[in-house]
């Protein structure tokens, strides 16, 4: 059956529009995007921004917190309970 809507003109028109309308939305692309797209800061850039912030408050927050000389002489009498009061057996 031959459709009387379908013939070679037809469809070559259709193809060359199609065409051009491709061709034009990509040229309408290549022109806009520069006016539209500005430096774009990614969400993970954007969180790793906050958790810097907080990670270097915390960070400020220990170290005043943290009694280094306190911390040695707590070291150094838990060394002294853990040192062996006997002397080795073999060594008499």
């Amino acid at each position: 059956m031959d459709h009387t809507r379908d013939n070679p003109l037809k469809r070559f028109t259709a193809f060359w529009v199609a065409l051009l309308l491709v061709t034009a939305f990509g040229i309408a692309c290549i022109l806009i995007r520069p006016m539209t797209h500005a430096k774009v800061e990614s969400a993970t850039q954007a969180a790793a921004d906050a958790r810097r912030a907080v990670r270097a408050d915390v960070d400020r927050a220990q170290s005043k917190a943290l009694n280094e000389d306190a911390l040695d002489d707590a070291l150094k009498a838990s060394a002294k309970a853990l040192v062996p009061t006997q002397t080795d057996p073999a060594s008499k």
